[in-house]
């Protein structure tokens, strides 16, 4: 009951939720989704391509592949594509648990796990981290002369989408858990 002597319904009853989500939390923007769509598709086909054909792959990104015709540095670079297969598919793993979520109305009271709100901008956080790791460590390489001076591009790339989905991230385009 409340002062008035009515009863009110239990907290748990009267949640209700806006875009999918509960009191408080908000929706990615469509460009925010754009966003994680395409640097995870793009790093996904990255990952996958380096996977199947390293050197092609290296030639395709301007970085000649000297010294590293086979044995043990192709198996390294196959492996570093899966991190980076990997990295493109967790940008992509809450756009498709959210596709895949079922639609909820007012009446439901719980968002079923695998679409809860956070996971988007907790997936941009990592990965901007990781971006800033890679660009720092191929920066470091190429000034030390273990890289050649195209492996900058790398760099360049990771600093600048790092740089840009914490940008995006503060100005909740990725939405807010």
């Amino acid at each position: 009951m409340n002062g008035t002597g009515k009863k009110t319904a239990p907290a748990e009853a009267t949640r209700h939720y806006t875009n999918g989500t509960e009191d408080g939390a908000t929706a990615a923007t469509p460009l925010g989704l754009l966003f994680a769509a395409l640097a995870g598709s793009c790093d996904l086909a990255t990952g996958l391509l380096l996977i199947a054909s390293p050197l092609r792959t290296l030639s395709w990104m301007g970085i000649a592949a000297g010294g590293t015709g086979g044995g043990d540095a192709v198996v390294y670079l196959r492996f570093i594509g899966a991190f980076v297969a990997g990295v493109g598919a967790s940008y992509l793993y809450p756009l498709v648990l959210s596709a895949l979520a079922p639609v909820r109305t007012q009446a439901r009271t719980q968002v079923p796990a695998r679409a809860r709100p956070g996971r988007l901008p907790a997936v941009i956080e990592v990965t901007a981290l990781v971006r800033a790791g890679v660009a720092l460590f191929v920066t470091g390489a190429v000034i030390s002369g273990a890289l050649s001076p195209p492996w900058l591009s790398v760099a360049g790339t990771d600093a600048g989408l790092a740089a840009l989905q914490l940008w995006m991230l503060a100005r909740g385009m990725f939405g807010r858990g």
